[in-house]
């Protein structure tokens, strides 16, 4: 029978001493199984857990595994109306009875569509960093808060684009303390107007000790070097990149095109302007998403890289910010002989999950995925990996890099990002080095421990 770790064990009761909390510990740390063994120590009746599509079956497993005497008691709030109308009529079944506690497992997008009869004892939601940036779900997550007394938030990346998420989630953690955001950013943070659009964003921290100080009594984060001592490090290397003769001309092309368009801004490229500029990312990436009929300098090392590990027979994880990369990139690795699994977002889960399976179990060498779908599944069984392209937020990168770094990995993870000399991939290499300064200013190492 698998046991809990020690920090687990610290983890669950930092929980079950706190009616609101935020369970922050890094990628592979395990987190699910500390809030069930903290929802063993409360004994709720009934409990909703709100996660994303992808993950929404590895609860059901997780509770199998560490309250398997309850694995009969999940009810999927899931599917298609017909669906949710049958998960109903087992819910109201299910508070007939004295076999507690009820499991209600759904995702983001049926939020609001849980039936307001339902008694709530504790509300979980997982991946709680998913709910930045987008208004509505966090309203809709606000008034599920009011149903319940005892809120758990779940997220290994607490702060993905800036101080704004963590901001965000202090107002759901303490809804009478942090009724308004701007106070909060006000008397912690550096506030910044966009020189450009207007807008007022928040920058970095100029109350640092103060504000983590508040922050840990919510919240408690640890690091793999904390929890995980014995994992083998991670290795990350740059391959700086020239661009093909083809690709440069096609590059200065799109350069023209953009200075004309935004004038100065182009020089700017600030991280709103980058946002706009997807073009020259995807011509770097791979110049036949734009319909180019050459391969750029990144593919081709990529490729060089793939038949490097084909040949010692080492399984390999690509990364890319882009659909179309996945899929070009899989057909060149079928011209190698190489058989892949991909992930893509619009996937159904029975899909992502045989992808996942097939490669976990060794039926494909290579795992393609879009970055922002990295999440949910464990790839231990590769240490190689290899990134066509990057997101905007460095967390992001670093939780799709953590499918293969984590609980299980025997082997150096070695990762590599392909980026190209005297191109916008600089200028985005050094905004995320400073999103990076900022998520590191706020979340200090070894100061969320919980024991305080």
């Amino acid at each position: 029978m698998l046991e809990l770790r020690d920090y687990q064990i610290e983890g669950a009761d930092f929980l079950f001493s706190r009616d609101a909390a935020l369970l922050g510990d890094v990628m592979g740390a395990g987190k699910s199984a500390q809030i069930v063994e903290a929802l063993k120590l409360r004994s709720p009746r009934v409990v909703l857990i709100i996660s994303t599509k992808v993950i929404e079956t590895v609860w059901e497993k997780q509770i199998e595994i560490w309250w398997p005497e309850k694995s009969n008691n999940v009810i999927l709030f899931t599917g298609k109306p017909k669906q949710r109308l049958e998960a109903e009529a087992q819910i109201a079944k299910a508070l007939q009875t004295t076999d507690w506690p009820i499991f209600i497992l759904t995702h983001y997008e049926l939020m609001k569509q849980i039936p307001t009869w339902i008694p709530f004892d504790v509300i979980v939601i997982d991946e709680a960093h998913k709910l930045r940036g987008r208004k509505m779900l966090w309203k809709e997550a606000k008034a599920l808060r009011r149903r319940t007394n005892n809120f758990y938030l779940v997220t290994g990346t607490p702060i993905v684009k800036g101080p704004s998420d963590i901001i965000s989630l202090l107002m759901l953690l303490d809804t009478k303390k942090f009724s308004h955001f701007w106070p909060i950013a006000n008397k912690y943070f550096n506030i910044e107007k966009d020189p450009i659009m207007g807008y007022r964003s928040v920058g970095t921290c100029r109350r640092p000790e103060e504000f983590r100080s508040l922050l840990s009594q919510y919240m408690i984060r640890r690091t793999k070097d904390v929890i995980m001592p014995e994992l083998p490090p991670k290795i990350r290397q740059e391959l700086l990149l020239e661009m093909s003769p083809q690709q440069a001309k096609l590059y200065g092309t799109l350069v023209d095109q953009k200075m004309a368009e935004l004038g100065d801004e182009l020089l700017l490229l600030n991280a709103t302007h980058l946002s706009q500029l997807t073009m020259f990312r995807q011509l770097l990436v791979d110049p036949r998403i734009l319909g180019a009929d050459f391969e750029g300098s990144a593919t081709i090392m990529m490729k060089e890289w793939a038949r490097d590990n084909k040949d010692i027979g080492a399984s390999m994880v690509i990364f890319t910010p882009f659909r179309a990369a996945v899929i070009n990139a899989a057909n060149d690795l079928k011209t190698l002989n190489l058989k892949s699994s991909t992930l893509m977002g619009g996937m159904k889960f029975e899909d992502i999950k045989q992808s996942v399976d097939d490669f976990t179990t060794g039926k494909t060498q290579a795992l393609i995925c879009t970055i922002d779908v990295a999440e949910g599944f464990t790839a231990v069984v590769a240490s190689r990996g290899f990134f066509l392209g990057s997101h905007w937020n460095p967390p992001v990168n670093e939780q799709a890099e953590d499918r293969m770094h984590r609980h299980g990995q025997e082997a150096t993870v070695q990762i590599y990002y392909a980026l190209y000399k005297d191109t916008i991939d600089m200028r985005l290499k050094d905004i995320l080095n400073g999103k990076k300064f900022v998520e590191d200013q706020i979340l200090l190492k070894d100061f969320f421990l919980g024991r305080g």
